[in-house]
């Protein structure tokens, strides 16, 4: 459990600070009564009593979590102290959580593995896309690092292609040149599709608009023409290549154009954040565990991208677990982390089911991980092999699962009037309570499942007359 050390009210604290402390131990306890009855306890199938679900030696809670801007304070500023301290004691009832959105700087999660003790230590990647880190949180009296991390990095010819298509951008702008008499043709556009903003209407992502034919381009300063190898030239005197004169050249189609770096867009991508791969075990079980934070991307092209970045990663594992499997059959790969998903029958679920990929039942009729419940972003799923390997004792047993709401105990509602006392001018008169209490804790909510680690019986009864 967390050090609450630093709350202790000391003789030279004034009142303010006093009465600080009294409300952020009150929360806690509230929060862990709220923890308590969502993780720990169930209703026993005898009678009405109830038991305390507590057995370290049978089970592992894993959990993924997205904690906005983990250690950033940009637009907000920076983490009130007891957000550290409610954070801190959800990680404390999991045994091993991914961790997405840790910014560069760990300010964030140094001060919560301050309050979490040195029973608790974490793996992060150095910093990827969007200056963030991911980063794996364990508690090693429980679980312990197989000594195995990398990042994924696709091979060449498995990368993500540019979900835009290839097209050229000029540095000093487009000359564009239509035939005589002609006129672009607009598409309509619905109300969605635009926003206005300073009085005027602006695009919520790009339009495409077809060109007529014979439209020109004038290319920009730096362009070369390109003549093949073997080609057949004339040559002057003084050995310079005779080039055809006039206005406008009919170039054979082995010669090409070479353009200013930079102008073309949309070469083959790695991932936008690059997955973590680390290997852990607790107990008999050993797991290989990729976290994922998935391009978002709005509009079609962008979708393209989110969707062919969940295919792609499920692949690569797919292939890692297949080969693993062969030697070491008691090895399992589980793939976490913020997906993006839009919902449960949506192309990115499918995605993310591919290459022998499941998700769990127990996950199937949970609530969203948003704050609004309604958006399926965060997933937990499992390279599924064939049952019945020969070499195999353990597997991955989902005996139950759950997403936390810290909403309903800590930053409640009700609470804003408290919060914008504290807060005094720095709130301003446009302070978005609802917004604001996200970068306090986050805007997704923990997903958790709880595996099966002890594997003796199953093993003793295979030796046992």
């Amino acid at each position: 459990m967390p050090y609450y050390y630093g709350l202790r009210i000391r003789d030279y604290d004034k009142e303010p600070r006093r009465a600080d402390k009294r409300f952020i131990a009150g929360r806690l306890l509230a929060l862990r009564k709220a923890l308590q009855e969502h993780l720990h306890l169930y209703k026993t199938n005898e009678g009405q009593g109830t038991t305390f679900l507590r057995d370290s030696t049978q089970y592992l809670r894993l959990a993924t979590w997205n904690i906005r801007e983990f250690g950033a304070g940009e637009k907000f500023g920076p983490r009130l102290p007891e957000a550290h301290y409610y954070i801190a004691e959800i990680l404390a009832h999991f045994d091993l959580i991914a961790i997405q959105e840790v910014h560069e700087d760990r300010r964030d999660l140094e001060k919560v593995m301050d309050i979490l003790g040195p029973g608790w230590t974490y793996i992060a990647t150095d910093v990827t896309g969007n200056r963030e880190r991911m980063a794996y949180v364990f508690n090693t009296n429980k679980v312990w690092f197989r000594n195995i991390a990398g990042e994924v990095v696709l091979d060449k010819g498995d990368e993500i292609s540019y979900p835009h298509e290839e097209r050229l951008r000029f540095s000093e702008g487009l000359a564009l040149e239509l035939p005589e008499d002609t006129r672009l043709e607009s598409p309509v556009l619905e109300k969605e599709h635009t926003y206005r903003r300073a009085g005027k209407d602006r695009l919520r992502s790009e339009v495409e608009i077809e060109l007529p034919e014979q439209s020109t381009l004038q290319l920009p300063k730096g362009s070369r023409l390109v003549l093949p190898h073997r080609y057949v030239v004339t040559l002057t005197d003084d050995r310079r290549i005779v080039l055809p004169e006039g206005t406008q050249l009919g170039l054979p189609k082995d010669v090409m154009i070479k353009l200013p770096r930079n102008s073309i867009v949309g070469d083959t991508l790695q991932f936008a954040r690059t997955p973590f791969l680390v290997s852990f075990q607790a107990g008999w079980l050993k797991i290989n565990l990729c976290t994922v934070h998935i391009y978002y991307g709005e509009g079609r092209a962008g979708m393209k991208r989110r969707k062919e970045e969940i295919r792609q990663v499920t692949k690569f594992l797919a292939g890692r677990a297949a080969k693993e499997n062969d030697f070491d059959a008691d090895s399992f790969f589980i793939l976490l982390g913020d997906f993006n998903i839009v919902g449960r029958s949506h192309a990115t679920m499918a995605a993310l089911k591919t290459n022998g990929f499941e998700v769990p039942e127990e996950l199937e009729s949970l609530p969203g991980t948003n704050v609004k419940k309604d958006k399926y972003y965060d997933q937990i799923a499992y390279w599924a092999r064939d049952d019945g390997h020969p070499d195999s004792i353990t597997r991955v047993e989902v005996s139950r699962a759950g997403v936390f709401d810290f909403f309903e105990t800590v930053y409640r509602y009700q609470d804003e009037a408290i919060y914008k006392e504290k807060l005094g001018q720095a709130a301003g008169s446009k302070w978005d309570y609802a917004q604001w209490r996200t970068f306090q804790m986050s805007d997704h909510l923990p997903m958790w499942v709880e595996l099966r680690i002890d594997f003796g019986d199953d093993y003793l009864k295979l030796i046992a007359p």
